[in-house]
């Protein structure tokens, strides 16, 4: 488990030291690194999730020009109905393409690799007899993503919808609304 959260990071690390050397000798990007709080709906997910259709995450990136970076996403699927707890996470790292519709509305277009994990917690007491316990899995899967992005100045939002191409009980998607700052 300790070996496949190190695994991804270094991947993640390389790619953004990549980036920022890259980023250096681009011309027209106007800031380095943007972050960017994430919340919306998830759509097509599993029994047990399907109660609290709720997604949270971050973004972060660094744009390698005008028309490409490289973003890393952390997504987050929390529920619990009836002494049952699902949680499930994605990390993500992506190539994303922008292309400027207008000088402040970009459409853009993103894909990459998933650590997607899930976590299921069981803890129940009624009808005469309790039931415990708890089991995770994981996988590395793909991810796609399509949206759009409003700049602001240092500001921005966006608008995406991100699908994770992965066998049940992971192949799940969901549309969310960003708030970003540009450092």
């Amino acid at each position: 488990m300790q070996y496949s959260k190190i695994a991804l990071f270094i991947p993640i690390a390389g790619l953004l030291s990549f980036a920022a050397v890259a980023d250096e000798s681009s011309q027209g990007v106007d800031s380095q690194f943007y972050l960017a709080a994430n919340v919306g709906y998830g759509t097509n997910l599993t029994d047990g999730l399907d109660d609290n259709k709720a997604v949270y995450g971050v973004t972060a990136g660094i744009p390698l020009n005008a028309t490409w970076a490289v973003e890393s996403d952390f997504h987050y699927w929390p529920s619990s109905n009836d002494g049952i707890d699902i949680d499930v996470y994605a990390i993500d790292v992506a190539m994303k393409a922008s292309y400027p519709f207008t000088p402040t509305v970009q459409g853009f277009v993103k894909a990459g690799y998933s650590y997607l994990h899930a976590k299921v917690e069981v803890n129940y007491v009624g009808d005469g007899f309790s039931l415990s316990g708890s089991a995770s899995d994981n996988e590395y899967k793909p991810v796609a993503s399509i949206g759009l992005k409003a700049d602001y100045g240092r500001y921005f939002t966006t608008l995406a919808y991100n699908h994770f191409f992965a066998d049940d009980p992971y192949d799940i998607s969901s549309v969310t609304i960003g708030f970003g700052y540009k450092f």
